[in-house]
């Protein structure tokens, strides 16, 4: 990989990526922010036949107490300084309930199935394996809260503000004991016996598109009502 010439511009970035990692099998490095947003939940490579060389980890530069990622394995933080592996291929989504930066770069290796995951790093690197994780706690919620959501949506829910309630569904899991996923699930379920018959079928198809299956460079617009 060669770098481009913004790294001109982040010797800090250059010296870290230069100090602690092999560029050998590296394809891309991105710097990532993520101010009072969220990434819903999704999955990628999923237009690809195999994701298994597919490697990507995550490098925390910044400090922030209110952004937080999530996967299968369910809600974590990344503290300053660490190195995470995540699995972009499962369902996963990130999120920052702040105005503040929190700053990440992004690494994607292509590996053979045989090389050890170790390979990305520098020999030299001084890696600490046994760092424990930062989970969330998250609260319990009942069938009878669950059902108040998506009846609420139902009688919320139109063409202007799909867009929202899609984003605002999508905090539960971050919060609740609920799988990263399931805010599609009620999504489908608030919108399948509306009038508008567009709403359910722009559901199943996001639902579809992000998460199960979707064409090399097809492109979805949730706004899109054509």
């Amino acid at each position: 990989m060669l770098p481009t010439s913004y790294i001109e511009y982040c010797p800090q970035i250059d010296e870290i990526l230069r100090k602690n990692f092999n560029f050998d099998n590296l394809k891309m490095v991105r710097a990532r922010n993520l101010v009072d947003g969220m990434v819903v939940p999704h999955r990628d490579f999923v237009e690809f036949k195999d994701s298994s060389k597919h490697y990507r980890v995550f490098l925390s530069i910044e400090e922030n107490l209110k952004s937080y990622h999530s996967d299968d394995s369910g809600v974590f933080q990344m503290q300053r300084g660490e190195v995470w592996f995540l699995d972009a291929a499962i369902d996963h989504a990130a999120i920052n309930f702040s105005t503040k930066s929190r700053m990440f770069l992004c690494l994607d290796f292509l590996l053979d199935p045989d090389l050890e995951r170790e390979i990305i790093f520098n020999r030299d690197s001084i890696i600490d394996f046994s760092v424990k994780p930062t989970y969330r706690e998250r609260k319990k919620i009942s069938k009878y809260d669950i059902d108040k959501i998506i009846d609420h949506t139902s009688s919320l829910i139109d063409r202007s503000n799909f867009k929202d309630h899609l984003f605002s569904l999508s905090k539960f899991h971050f919060t609740y004991d609920v799988s990263v996923r399931e805010n599609f699930d009620w999504l489908i379920l608030a919108t399948k016996n509306l009038e508008d018959k567009k709403l359910y079928r722009k559901a199943t198809e996001l639902n579809r598109y992000l998460l199960d299956q979707r064409e090399l460079n097809e492109r979805f617009v949730i706004n899109e009502w054509n």
